[in-house]
């Protein structure tokens, strides 16, 4: 009986001692991340892209969102317009 609680103690201490270890790991990826972030398909309908001041560099928008905004399209030479 003692032995088989002594056994289970032991395995839980390990556990434990696993579980110390993976968290402690998750909690230094946040930081420091072991491997490179990579998004294949980023679905947004507006993207603000700021400095680390927060200054506002450029904002990435659909047609719909941008309209919304009461903005206007700058027209460009040579950029592709849609024949519709």
């Amino acid at each position: 009986m003692e032995s088989t609680l002594l056994r289970q103690l032991r395995f839980l201490q390990l556990l434990v001692a696993v579980l110390l270890v993976v968290t402690g790991a998750l909690v230094i990826n946040l930081r420091y991340p072991f491997i490179a972030q990579r998004v294949n398909v980023l679905e947004a309908q507006k993207i603000n892209i700021r400095e680390k001041d927060g200054t506002l560099k450029a904002v990435l928008s659909n047609s719909a969102g941008f309209t919304a905004m009461g903005g206007q399209r700058a027209e460009q030479p040579g950029a592709y317009r849609s024949q519709d």
